[in-house]
């Protein structure tokens, strides 16, 4: 006769709090807030007159920088795992942007940034205008990997 084995899943603020921050930035990163300086994503503002961009706490010229996009930030994605229709059309994905401690992903069909670390388990959610933005991208992906 088998064991009956339970399992408690923890939800700590840190972890809730990680998956914040990702969610946020994405969230940033839709609105336009960050710009590429060497292959990094820095977050930028515009001064009172509209004419520069605060990277780092100094004023730069905005044309000086390419804008750092979701394309940027999910490059260097560990795992994709796609959700297709029987038609093979795309319907979401979910993407690993971290592994081991903790493993993190981003996935559009239950629209929430999920982490898992051994039993502790945390997630945000996403804002639905991320979720399209994302989704609009790996749908791309999709579309040239099934060329």
């Amino acid at each position: 006769m088998g064991k009956t084995i339970t399992r408690t899943i923890v939800m700590t603020e840190e972890n809730y709090e990680h998956c914040k921050c990702i969610a946020d930035e994405l969230e940033s990163l839709v609105n336009g807030d960050f710009v590429n300086v060497d292959g990094e994503a820095v977050e930028v503002r515009e001064d009172e007159d509209g004419d520069y961009i605060m990277v780092d706490g100094e004023r730069v010229d905005a044309d000086d920088y390419d804008s750092y996009t979701l394309y940027d930030w999910f490059n260097d994605c560990l795992d994709i795992d796609y959700t297709v229709d029987s038609a093979l059309d795309y319907r979401g994905v979910r993407v690993c942007v971290a592994w081991g401690g903790p493993s993190i992903y981003i996935d559009t069909m239950q629209k929430k940034v999920l982490l898992y670390w051994w039993t502790d388990y945390a997630e945000y959610d996403l804002a639905s205008e991320v979720v399209e933005e994302i989704d609009a991208v790996f749908a791309e992906y999709y579309e040239l990997r099934r060329c």
